[in-house]
């Protein structure tokens, strides 16, 4: 099976839950891919990104949407866990190639937006990987660290909490190498759950309270359990009444209209 997963970083931090329509750019891209027993794992930025305004030039992403198309093209499922409501909106608002980029989305395999559509909520990248028993994100990294490790930042305190945490000055090289292995890490533990979840048929993890829970995949291929974004768009809403805030599909998939 040829599988690629991708994941990105931003390169600006925003302080609420509104990322949309505001130009936070992207610093870099994680990719993971396997064909068979062939597995590789890389990360794409520019020099933009690197030491002028830290965040991707559109040539540069326009390169990395047609490294998405190209494996596409080879034979590649393209994977991410939410993808969809993430990353390919925020590829979308910088690429010269808007059209491609949406029927990329639509094509690719999102697994966080099939639990969603199926059950009305989703769950973590890492609480998936912890729950079926692998290794998961870099320990101690999250994303929201990404962007003033990435590009510096005026917060004399975060920046001294990076420094005293990681050992290195947010903003320098070896701070941006720490993000650019965070985020094929990332890569990396999207494909490893997919793949997991594809061979066992769902996903399992732990909640809050310690129960175990498990989300079973319908299965109709022996060989692939995944739908596309695409397929899962047509299927018939979950029951949400017992939620306070369901969210709505439009949320994840609203940029393509």
């Amino acid at each position: 099976m040829k599988l690629l997963a991708f994941d990105l970083e931003i390169a600006r931090p925003f302080v609420d839950s509104e990322w949309r329509n505001k130009d936070l750019g992207i610093s870099c891209i994680g990719l993971a891919s396997v064909d068979g027993d062939k597995r590789d794992a890389w990360t794409m930025t520019d020099d933009a990104a690197r030491h002028g305004d830290h965040a991707m030039k559109r040539e540069g992403l326009d390169i990395s949407l047609g490294t998405l198309v190209n494996y596409a093209q080879l034979g590649y499922k393209i994977i991410s866990w939410n993808g969809l409501g993430f990353d390919f909106p925020m590829i979308y608002e910088y690429v010269e190639q808007k059209q491609l980029c949406k029927a990329l989305a639509l094509a690719h395999y999102d697994l966080a937006f099939q639990m969603f559509c199926a059950k009305g909520y989703m769950i973590g990248l890492d609480t998936a990987a912890k729950g079926m028993g692998l290794t998961g994100k870099l320990e101690g990294m999250h994303g929201d660290m990404a962007p003033p490790m990435w590009a510096g930042t005026d917060d004399v305190k975060l920046a001294e909490g990076i420094e005293e945490r990681f050992g290195v000055k947010a903003g320098s090289i070896e701070a941006q190498n720490m993000v650019l292995k965070y985020v094929q890490q990332d890569a990396v533990t999207t494909l490893e759950v997919i793949e997991e979840a594809n061979a066992r048929g769902s996903v399992s993890w732990l909640s809050r309270n310690g129960r175990r829970n498990c989300w079973y995949l319908p299965i109709s291929d022996k060989t692939w359990a995944l739908r596309d974004v695409a397929w899962c768009l047509q299927e018939p809403a979950p029951d949400t009444s017992w939620m306070s805030e369901p969210r709505t599909r439009d949320e994840y998939a609203g940029w393509l209209a």
